[in-house]
């Protein structure tokens, strides 16, 4: 199986995988978590898939592990720079109602207005 790309998502619990040729899913799968090692976690489903390293076109990684950290506050104090207006999106999308945002303080949340680079300049 060759020029395959692989989706993965490594979570607290579960590290989520789904192997792609073409426009075709080909396996879908989860294997657990390795919070101290997420790249363990990354292996493990690369391995459970059935994929090769050499047989990747294309690897997308995806972590809600930091949206945790950055949500508990936990671990090493961190800040969310956000395009202005897109503050809270973190929250929303985990947040049953909008209720706790209201009613919660102001996390290290820093909105960011614009750039003056576009992506790969310097």
């Amino acid at each position: 199986m060759d020029g395959v790309r692989v989706g993965v998502e490594v979570g607290g619990t579960f590290t989520d995988w789904v192997v792609t040729q073409g426009s075709r899913v080909v396996r879908v799968g989860k294997v657990l978590s390795t919070p101290a090692r997420p790249e363990v976690g990354v292996m493990n489903a690369l391995e459970e898939a059935g994929v090769r390293l050499d047989q990747l076109s294309t690897l997308v990684h995806g972590s809600t592990i930091a949206t945790n950290v950055v949500l508990e506050r936990k671990g090493a104090a961190t800040a969310l720079l956000t395009t202005a207006g897109f503050r809270d999106v973190i929250a929303i999308q985990r947040a049953p109602t909008l209720l706790p945002l209201i009613a919660s303080p102001k996390r290290n949340y820093f909105e960011v207005l614009r750039t003056k680079l576009k992506w790969g300049e310097r």
